[in-house]
Order: structure tokens, then sequence, then C-alpha cells
């Protein structure tokens, strides 16, 4: 068996972290939103609101107070908000719960939030909207009222159609792709199709056709001898990028059968879901 020996500045130090806990509670499953929450992290003493759990492991985040000692602390470069920043209770975290705040509401609202995001598009170029949309979202903790994150969205997507010209968008992204004037994403056969079938739609009427479409990776290669471990491909409607609804609305007012197919490049596909499954 082993014995531990402690020194005697340890375990004064035991004692007095024993003894600040000892003026609050401790137990998670007590916590509840609004609860106020000092931390002993390192070097660092913050303090703030438990907000709520996170939806999938459960852990609480705290609403920070801005005071000096949370202004030093390490914050994502993309949280240039005016709001409290968020950190989680860790397991090897020293707090204690130290009185619940009954005016404390979890904020701010959406309408803050989204005027916010206009005030900042008035003096940033749109190349670093990204900023403007991640700080937004860093407005909440993870696992808030989803609508609340979609008028980020919505705002965003405003924003963009209102100011950015679609050719612009193009030459900017094909830049930042560095492809060129090479259309790589779309086989000809398909090229072909969205600019004699579906370029003299109406508007509204493209994207369902959009999404009808369907080629296979030999197509796509121009080789009959690829094999396809990806099985037949389609453009990609569940897009993972922050211009998707700006993307989705230039589809619609495209002023060329060659813009046309350019954004629909620029959107890219996926492997196509099966018949009958979204």
């Amino acid at each position: 068996m082993i014995e531990v020996q402690l020194t005697f500045a340890e375990i004064l130090h035991a004692q007095a972290e024993a003894a600040w806990r000892a003026g609050g509670h401790t137990d998670l499953n007590r916590l509840r939103p609004g609860d106020r929450i000092e931390i002993r992290r390192g070097d660092r003493e913050l303090a703030g609101w438990a907000a709520m759990r996170h939806p999938v492991d459960g852990i609480w985040q705290v609403q920070l107070d801005r005071t000096p000692a949370t202004a030093r602390l390490p914050v994502d470069p993309y949280h240039v908000g005016p709001w409290r920043p968020y950190m989680v209770l860790l397991a090897t975290d020293v707090w204690r719960c130290v009185g619940h705040d009954s005016t404390w509401r979890l904020g701010p609202e959406p309408a803050a939030v989204c005027a916010w995001m206009r005030e900042q598009a008035d003096t940033l170029p749109y190349d670093r909207w990204h900023e403007i949309f991640h700080a937004a979202m860093a407005a909440w903790p993870i696992g808030v009222d989803p609508a609340w994150r979609r008028a980020v969205e919505d705002t965003f997507t405003a924003l963009a159609i209102e100011r950015i010209p679609i050719a612009e968008w193009l030459r900017n992204d094909r830049k930042a792709r560095r492809t060129g004037a090479t259309i790589w994403e779309v086989p000809r056969a398909i090229q072909r199709r969205i600019t004699r079938e579906i370029w003299p739609l109406p508007g509204p009427a493209r994207w369902p056709a959009i999404l009808a479409l369907r080629w296979t990776r030999a197509e796509h290669f121009n080789d009959p001898d690829v094999l396809e471990p990806e099985g037949r491909r389609a453009f990609n409607r569940h897009a993972c990028t922050i211009y998707a609804g700006y993307l989705r609305w230039a589809v619609e007012h495209a002023d060329s059968p060659r813009q046309l197919v350019e954004l629909l490049d620029s959107w890219g596909s996926n492997p196509a879901p099966e018949e009958g499954v979204e």
C-alpha cells in the first residue's frame, strides 16, 4: 500500500478549498436556471448564472458575468458580440452555488441580436459576414429555442439577398475555391438539362426540378469504367453553408442559364437519397 504524504501547504490549500465550497452548495442536481455560480479555475475566479444543460451530455452551461476576470478568458475568435460569453461547468472545476437570482433571464432577445447583425453588416465587407453570423449564434447556450437561431439564419439570408449581387458572390466564391471559370461539379449532360429544361421554368418551379436530377459517378468523371462506390448523385438539398438560403433564392433569380449552372456548381452534390427518403 502506497502512503501519500501531504505537505503542510497542501493541507492548508485543501482546507481552504473545502471551506470555500461550504459557502454554497455543489450539487449539480439541485441547480436551476438563474442560480448564481462562482467558479475557481486555475488562478481565475469567475462568476455567472446557470443557464441551461447541454442537450446531449447534460453539462451545465454558465452565462458569465462581465468582470475583469472573465475578460481574461480565452474566447472563440468568432465571439465578438456584445453579449456575455458562455462556458461549461467542468467536472474538474471547483465551484459553488451561492443563491438564486430571480431577475436573471436568458437573453438577449432574438430581435436585439438581429439588429446587431444589421449594424455590423453596415461596417464590414460581406466576405467577413461569417464573423457576424457565428458571433450571433454564440449569443445563447447550445440547446436554446431553435426559433432563436432560425432568426439569425433568416436575418443573414435577408442581408445577403439585399446587399450581395449574384454575379459578385459567384466571382468571389470561385476565387476562394480557386476554380476559375471551370465548372467541375456537374456532368455536361446535367448542365445541358439545366440550361435547356430547367432554366426556362418560372423561378419557384426550378427548385423541385433541380432536386429531382440524378447522375452517376461515371457520368461525373466522363468515364464509363469508373466504379460507383457512392452510387447515384444529386444536388445537395441540405447544404451545410451559412449561405444556403441565399443560394436557393439566387437559383430562383439567376439572370442567365450559365449563372444558374454556376450557382449549382457552387452548391455541390451528395450521394442521392433513396427514393422516398429525405
